[in-house]
């Protein structure tokens, strides 16, 4: 039906034609924040500092790797709770560990649950298959509202290998849901679009259809060199929110080289097909009216110590001043030599560049400092007058393993801080922008906020989570554009001079978020959140202001899906 879909299915079995001259390799495990967070736990307590933990998703041979060096690791004090959780992690990549024991003691009609963690496995001397579904059903009632929220996903998960030596994932989902009023105010009246997601239809009274899907492949054509090609998506950095790139937009084609310098050095070279603003209404958008640009991203870690990583990348989105001609693919992006067009080639009107830092810092086995500086367009000579064209965008953070010495409590508190039109740019071929929606923070820019997460797992299979994200941002009014919407833009700005952070309609948003999960079974969740949202605006644009919802899901082999905006 959709030209999208369609090929993510053709990927997800083009492995099959494929010749079979690369070394063995492993998939990753899929982008999750609160899987993520057990192997950021486990990391910093183990002591191990790798230059690729701020580039995501990880591989799973190395969270398998990780969870047999604690396992295996007596001179660690670990409780209960984390013996659980690392043969959890162990069982759920168990193809990679040594450690567990994946089969199951009663299988399902015999074919089913042999192994704990996969419904379907099969294997012999040159295929490996691991199956799985997934689903996610959830109902919820917003106050003031008649109609209940409520999520229906119904899809499958494959992944495995072709003679040791050439891994294949694919995930295709059914979706059909009803969001609280504020992100269907983001989907009906903003940005037109499902956060997270492609292609959309409207779906009975106020709620979306959609299709989601992702596939790659993933080889080692030499040692040292991991490549991957596919339709996903990826995260950079080692904050809850990503200044660069995060997984707030939906999947996108991208093909990607890791290569493992030496000991310390590691480069990774993204290079992505984008889908560019266009058009799109409350009803839906339509296949084939959203033009192509491209984006090109370098990242160069350096393990400084065996705890202390800085990375600088570069990033550029290429497309062209004409927004009705098309991009065509250059092949001077795929220089994999960092800051080669940013350093060497003069500005060209068709490119957006930027370039920052990002820091990760193992303090004592228990705790976790970052950062990341953005920068996009700097002028030194202006830096003090607030000129439209320089954009920075900052970010500090620390993560706090067993907080006062009680096992598994942990806390995370960041401070993000984005000027005024950063991420935007003259047309919808050089922002920062996938189909309408931001490639870094989830709320664009001109913002600062304040985040707060605390953890606790009191029992082996419950966690619990408390989250407070504080933000004051300045909005847009009628025909005035003030730095916010990065899709917007910037030929627009009110202003070339005196522009600072929360200009335009203030607005005050609290967000706080209590989720307690309880695993049924191997990546078998039920949930059960409260969400309230708070909004103050200095000028009244009819959004609904004050928001309390309650949810009760049913999660097997997904994510959360988080509107935190």
């Amino acid at each position: 039906m959709h030209n999208s879909i369609n090929y993510i299915i053709a990927l997800g079995m083009a492995w099959t034609f494929l010749p079979l001259w690369t070394s063995g390799q492993s998939v990753n495990v899929p982008l999750n924040k609160d899987y993520y967070h057990l192997i950021e736990r486990y990391q910093v307590k183990s002591g191990f500092q790798s230059s690729d933990f701020a580039m995501k998703p990880w591989q799973r041979k190395n969270v398998a790797m990780l969870a047999d060096f604690l396992l295996t690791n007596d001179s660690l004090a670990l409780s209960q709770k984390d013996l659980f959780n690392l043969q959890y992690l162990a069982q759920d990549n168990w193809e990679w560990s040594s450690t567990v024991s994946p089969e199951s003691d009663k299988p399902t009609l015999k074919h089913f649950y042999k192994k704990k963690s996969d419904l379907f496995h099969y294997s012999d001397q040159d295929f490996e298959l691991h199956v799985n579904p997934v689903l996610h059903f959830g109902l919820g009632r917003e106050n003031d509202i008649e109609e209940p929220t409520f999520i229906n996903t119904r899809g499958v998960e494959i992944r495995g290998q072709i003679a040791n030596s050439l891994g294949f994932y694919t995930y295709v989902g059914e979706n059909q849901a009803r969001f609280p009023t504020y992100v269907r105010e983001f989907v009906e009246q903003e940005n037109f679009a499902v956060p997270g997601e492609g292609f959309w239809k409207d779906f009975k009274e106020g709620g979306v259809d959609f299709l989601t899907g992702r596939a790659y492949i993933t080889f080692d054509p030499v040692e040292k060199l991991n490549v991957q090609f596919g339709y996903d998506r990826n995260f950079i950095g080692n904050g809850y929110r990503s200044l660069l790139l995060s997984d707030f937009s939906t999947n996108y084609l991208f093909l990607k080289f890791d290569t493992q310098i030496g000991k310390r050095f590691q480069l990774t070279n993204l290079i992505t097909e984008l889908r560019a603003t266009a058009f799109a209404g409350a009803t839906g958008s339509i296949d084939g009216e959203f033009p192509k640009k491209y984006m090109t991203l370098h990242r160069l870690g350096f393990d400084v110590t065996s705890n202390l990583n800085i990375g600088v990348f570069e990033q550029i989105i290429y497309g062209d001043e004409n927004v009705n001609k098309a991009v065509p693919i250059k092949f001077a992006y795929f220089n994999p030599i960092i800051f080669s067009r940013s350093l060497f080639n003069t500005n060209e009107p068709g490119e957006n560049k930027a370039m920052g830092m990002d820091v990760s810092w193992n303090l004592f086995n228990t705790m976790n400092i970052y950062g990341m500086a953005y920068f996009d367009g700097l002028q030194l000579r202006e830096l003090g007058d607030g000129a439209w064209d320089n954009n920075i965008a900052s970010q500090i953070g620390v993560k706090y393993f067993d907080l006062f010495k009680i096992s598994n409590l942990d806390i995370q508190a960041e401070v993000n801080h984005i000027t005024p039109y950063t991420f935007a740019r003259k047309n919808h071929l050089l922002n920062a922008a996938h189909f309408r929606q931001p490639l870094a923070h989830p709320m664009g820019a001109n913002l600062r906020e304040v985040i707060g997460i605390m953890r606790y797992q009191p029992l082996d299979r419950l966690s619990v989570t408390a989250k407070a994200i504080i933000t004051q941002y300045g909005g847009d009014l009628p025909g005035q554009n003030f730095g916010g919407d990065v899709t917007r833009s910037t030929s627009t700005r009110v202003q070339d001079l005196n522009n600072e952070v929360g200009q335009g309609n203030r607005s005050d948003l609290q967000f706080y978020d209590f989720t307690a999960s309880y695993m049924l079974r191997h990546n078998l969740f039920v949930d059960l959140r409260q969400t309230i949202r708070n909004l103050s605006q200095e000028v009244n644009t009819g959004k609904k202001e004050n928001t309390t919802f309650t949810q009760l899901l049913l999660r097997w082999n997904i994510p959360h899906r988080d509107h935190e905006f």
